[in-house]
């Protein structure tokens, strides 16, 4: 929540951080992660909202089951909800679920300010985007749903973005076929192909 003290608790040795056993670390978003973003889309063109996309779902995933693995989260609503508080206290941006049915696999959550860390990228390096730039966020928010609720068929679109000149982002978890076709529809590159998982 805004205002308050971050809950997440860092172990490690120097030189590491662990969450739940999982090595983080810390990554200026302004000039690394944006650099990064910018040489994939270089190199690969659209298809970097798909490898960001599925990075992040990976992620979101994994973080999810070590944190059942280890008791620190609950395999249900509320586990999902500290999942986005914590994804919120890790810096990513202040994330709010406006509405949820984990048994459905549904979602919607958004976030305006602090921004998503993706569209925070674009935008302080002076890019207004035509489509909505949060792939990994996306990608993270389905994958912690997925990942709690042990569910393979989930998908995720951005609804709307900061850095496109929305007041929010909007992100919108579904069945991968429903999200593909609501992003067909709004004409959103991103979110309209599913991503390959083994």
């Amino acid at each position: 929540m805004p205002g308050k003290t971050p809950r997440i608790r860092l172990e490690g040795r120097f030189g590491e951080l662990l969450d739940s056993g999982m090595r983080m670390c810390l990554l200026d978003v302004e000039t690394s992660f944006h650099s990064l973003r910018k040489s994939v889309e270089g190199i690969v063109g659209e298809a970097a909202s798909t490898l960001f996309f599925e990075s992040g779902f990976r992620g979101g995933a994994n973080y999810a089951q070590a944190l059942v693995r280890n008791r620190a989260m609950r395999a249900d609503e509320a586990g999902y909800r500290q999942a986005i508080r914590e994804f919120s206290e890790g810096g990513f941006g202040a994330f709010q679920i406006r509405e949820l049915d984990f048994a459905g696999g549904r979602a919607c959550v958004t976030c305006r300010e602090p921004m998503a860390f993706e569209a925070y990228a674009a935008l302080t390096n002076h890019e207004v985007r035509k489509q909505p730039v949060c792939d990994f966020t996306r990608g993270v928010l389905v994958g912690l749903l997925a990942g709690l609720s042990q569910r393979e068929d989930l998908g995720g679109y951005e609804e709307s973005c900061r850095a496109t000149g929305a007041p929010e982002c909007v992100f919108r978890i579904d069945q991968e076929e429903v999200t593909r076709s609501a992003a067909i529809a709004r004409n959103l590159s991103r979110g309209a192909t599913p991503p390959r998982r083994p």
